[in-house]
């Protein structure tokens, strides 16, 4: 039985630059240096921005509450009465 052997092992043919190994690149170095892309920055200010309407929001709703229950007829006093003295 003859084994055969390949050869040029190792060998391996030059890729070029291509646009998508640059972006690639370019995206490593940003995670590895740690900036923050400007978009990242703006996403992060859109969520506070609504975490702050939607407090608004609440203590509104809180306000409005508190005002229509000061207005509501006392409840009924029901047939039984119990007088504790």
């Amino acid at each position: 039985m003859d084994v055969l052997y390949k050869e040029n092992v190792g060998k391996v043919t030059p890729t070029p630059i291509t646009p998508e190994m640059e972006r690639v690149k370019r995206n490593q170095e940003i995670i590895s240096s740690g900036k923050t892309p400007i978009l990242d920055i703006i996403i992060i200010i859109i969520i506070i921005i609504i975490i702050i309407i939607i407090i608004i929001i609440i203590i509104i709703i809180i306000i409005i509450w508190g005002s229509v229950a000061t207005k509501l007829p006392p409840p009924k006093k029901s047939g039984i009465s119990s007088n504790i003295d």
